[in-house]
């Protein structure tokens, strides 16, 4: 029994503290940095996890399942992990960890039906806060990729009319509009299917601009996570992403000018990875090329 305590005492202090995700303008070094942080918080889940089950009596229906709840959201982790989406890995882990603890905490107190109760209700209170965590998370991606392209097509219609893309920007503002009302009421579940369609409409009004003027831009989510499947995806959505910022920044301002060269500097090195045949570095800078190039965009449309 001291032993498995010293284990719950150490987990929770190693997750107590989960830092937020590094800064964009770090760079290259951020992402290395949070992706060291997600694989040792990784390995210390899994340890605690297969610790967890040997200790976990095969009668303890409830704590039996905590510790399934605990290892799907393990498994959800490493899919997020895998895709980039790191701030979301993050809270899985965590998630994970608190879960294996409630079913130990539940199993060595089988017997004692206040303890059960705590443990219980505390879970749902925290699950219910993760879930609305993580819906703010996809908001804020989502309005930032849905401001990109508004401006983008805005840009593009300012140059060359397109009377059908035109329309779809309309109804673009008038969806992103309204989902941002429904943010500040905090009805998430409509903002982020507002947000979805806005951001399906907005694609559509830049494709078909780009398409009248015989070019084709688009960056479509692979369903596979193998490396070569995301080096295509990430190399793709980064060219998206510079053509949009050629539309936007201007030699006039020095703060989003320097993002950009910083961004163009990233893909550079991202090019010399994949000369080398090494993908996943590739993989990682051509991420903080394209959040720095998001970072110039939204600077520049200040």
């Amino acid at each position: 029994m001291p032993k498995i305590l010293a284990l719950i005492l150490f987990v929770a202090l190693s997750f107590a503290w989960s830092p937020a995700p590094v800064a964009a303008e770090d760079g290259a070094s951020a992402n290395a940095k949070t992706i060291k942080t997600i694989e040792q918080k990784m390995k210390t889940n899994t340890a605690f996890l297969k610790a967890a089950a040997q200790v976990i009596d095969a009668g303890g229906k409830e704590a039996a399942s905590f510790l399934k709840m605990a290892e799907m959201a393990a498994g959800e982790a490493e899919v997020h992990y895998k895709k980039g989406e790191y701030e979301f890995a993050i809270e899985d882990i965590s998630e994970s960890t608190h879960l294996a603890m409630s079913a130990i905490i539940l199993s060595k107190n089988q017997q004692d039906g206040s303890i059960r109760d705590v443990v219980i209700k505390e879970e749902l209170v925290l699950k219910e806060k993760r879930e609305i965590e993580k819906k703010e998370a996809m908001i804020r991606k989502s309005i930032d990729e849905v401001e990109i392209f508004i401006r983008t097509a805005e840009k593009l219609l300012a140059r060359n009319a397109n009377d059908s893309a035109g329309e779809k920007l309309k109804e673009t503002k008038a969806l992103y509009d309204s989902a941002k009302k429904d943010v500040a009421a905090g009805r998430m579940d409509n903002a982020l299917d507002g947000l979805g369609k806005a951001y399906m409409l907005a694609t559509a009004a830049v494709k078909e601009i780009k398409r009248s003027q015989n070019d084709i831009i688009t960056f479509p989510k692979p369903a596979v996570t193998d490396e070569a499947a995301l080096l295509a995806y990430e190399l793709n959505k980064n060219n998206s992403y510079v053509y949009f910022a050629a539309q936007v920044v201007t030699s006039g301002k020095k703060e989003p000018s320097r993002l950009l060269d910083d961004g163009m500097a990233l893909k550079d090195e991202a090019t010399g990875a994949i000369e080398k045949g090494d993908n996943g570095k590739a993989i990682e800078l051509l991420k903080a090329s394209t959040e720095t190039i998001i970072r110039a965009i939204k600077a520049a449309s200040e």
